[in-house]
């Protein structure tokens, strides 16, 4: 119906005759255009002039609104309300109304769907969430808006619905399902006339529910919550904003260490509900340090990291983390830093600071990528260093992140032990029974090591490939600065001979190029622009 209307007819008409078909003509619904300054835009098309326009960014304070509603069906009840709000500005009310009527549209064809490809309307929700990662389904999304309530505004809009939502409504019906603490927990059965128990996958642990128990939230702060799993397993749940690593979120992971230590718990999971695990840490304190001057302060902010980290590495309980969407930066480090990770097939995990905010990986993240890669191959006797090195460097100084879990494996990131699940809702009880096993195991910490330090040599080879990228244009000036000095930590500065060096030498050199960069002018610009626009900027 949409395809069909008179104003698509007339925009795709107008495309093909101008043979805007996509990639291969370079123009279609949008059309790349190349800047003078190398950089890349997509324009858009404009329905009305048919001429592509430069993109603008707008900013809506309904979006600002909207995102104040955390409970996703609280959040459509309050967009549904502000159609009709008088108080509302015309914005807010033309911005609601585009998101409701698109809404109404996919609930009628959704509807319309039940039997002609399942007999069980509940099987389309799971659809939605499998498929395409929707966090609840259609049906739920009516629930949360009221089944009959939007029944009459749909008609307004001549909506088509499935006949029998209408006759499941008539019999008195109110709501596609029934729920228990905000989960459902059994569906209507169009064929019987009644509500059936929906099966419950054991397999599946909600945090909803784990926190329903009694005493269950044994400590709660404003970033992150420890949660009994039952077992003697607690876990560490984050619920900052993007899951960026904080000041109490490493006070809630020290005391899960502490409890572990007194006795209370055996094992302890790290992992969340969240889109992603971690964006990586808080860049808001470190700029807003740097920009007072208070340099102490970002010392003992990096030190006080690397420190909690460092006794998660080696601690005598197992620590599993349980990463899925974007595990970036400080976030690649906590996980890194765990006994053991269970994720997601769908994990994206990498040691991005260089690139994205002008500083190096100083949690630990660079000890530990020298650690799990170029220590290995520097023990076979004769080994060269300059290609393993190499390749550690170029991964971290370009930012590289792994396309999946799989790929994660290649670049260090995850080790021989750890494991892909390939559901995501089973992440948190599999992290929870890979705990178990250890401790059944008999799990024992990892033994110390000592770190290669290449030396002043392969310093100056990648020195002279920076560079190269220099003068081929490939990097900035500040770029050039920036990787220069990660080369200098990877090699161990710029020692006479190699040789293999304590740990806490590495995370020495990690805190001291840290705070230099801090120092930076354009690593403030690259910070600032990262916390305004959460995009790097290359300057």
């Amino acid at each position: 119906d949409v395809l069909q209307h008179e104003a698509s007819v007339k925009m795709l008409a107008g495309m093909i005759e101008r043979k805007w078909l996509g990639n291969k003509t370079k123009a279609g619904f949008y059309k790349r255009v190349d800047m003078e300054d190398g950089s890349k835009e997509f324009w858009i098309l404009d329905p009305e002039t048919m001429e592509h326009k430069a993109p603008q960014k707008p900013r809506f304070e309904f979006f600002s609104s909207g995102k104040k509603h955390e409970d996703l069906g609280e959040r459509y009840r309050w967009i549904l309300s502000q159609v009709d709000d008088e108080g509302a500005s015309e914005e807010t009310r033309r911005l609601a109304r585009y998101i409701w009527e698109t809404t109404a549209f996919a609930l009628g064809y959704a509807s319309r769907r039940v039997p002609e490809i399942a007999d069980r309307f509940v099987d389309i929700d799971l659809a939605m969430k499998w498929g395409f990662a929707s966090e609840i389904g259609p049906f739920e999304i009516w629930d949360a808006l009221g089944v009959k309530k939007t029944l009459d505004r749909m008609k307004d809009l001549k909506i088509k619905v499935g006949p029998w939502v209408k006759k499941m409504v008539k019999d008195g019906t109110k709501s596609f399902y029934k729920y228990k603490k905000g989960e459902p927990v059994s569906y209507y059965d169009l064929k019987e006339k009644k509500y059936k128990p929906l099966k419950r996958d054991k397999r599946i642990l909600p945090i909803a529910g784990l926190k329903a128990k009694k005493g269950a939230i044994l400590k709660r702060n404003a970033s992150a919550s420890l949660i009994d799993m039952g077992d003697r397993v607690g876990l560490v749940e984050f619920h900052s904003t993007a899951n960026a690593l904080d000041k109490d979120i490493f006070d809630m992971l020290t005391h899960s260490m502490d409890l572990a230590d007194e006795g209370e718990l055996d094992a302890i999971v790290i992992g969340n509900e969240g889109r992603h695990f971690s964006a990586g840490a808080n860049i808001f304190l470190v700029w807003m340090a740097a920009q007072q001057g208070d340099f102490d302060q970002i010392e003992v902010m990096m030190e006080g990291m690397q420190s909690v980290l460092m006794r998660m590495r080696y601690f005598p309980k197992p620590v599993v983390a349980a990463p899925h969407g974007m595990v970036l930066g400080g976030g690649a480090e906590l996980s890194m830093a765990c006994s053991k990770r269970v994720a997601a097939p769908e994990t994206f995990i990498g040691l991005v600071e260089t690139m994205s905010v002008g500083v190096i990986p100083a949690g630990t993240g660079t000890k530990e990528i020298i650690r799990r890669v170029i220590n290995p191959v520097m023990r076979i006797p004769n080994a060269d260093p300059i290609s393993v090195i190499q390749k550690v460097f170029e991964q971290t100084a370009m930012a590289k992140v792994a396309t999946g879990a799989f790929e994660a494996f290649e670049m260090g990131f995850f080790l021989p032990g750890d494991r892909i699940v390939m559901k995501k809702e089973y992440l948190l009880a599999e992290a929870k029974r890979s705990a178990l096993a250890m401790i059944a195991e008999g799990y024992r910490p990892p033994n110390v090591e000592r770190i290669y330090a290449a030396g002043r040599d392969v310093l100056a080879a990648l020195k002279a490939a920076v560079w190269g990228l220099r003068e081929a244009g490939w990097a900035t000036e500040h770029d050039a600065t920036i990787v220069n000095k990660l080369a200098w930590v990877l090699c161990g500065g710029d020692l006479t001979d190699p040789t293999w060096v304590p740990e806490e030498y590495i995370l020495e050199l990690e805190r001291k190029v840290f705070i230099e960069l801090c120092h930076e002018p354009k690593t403030l610009d690259r910070l600032a622009h990262m916390i305004e626009h959460n995009k790097p900027l290359r300057n």
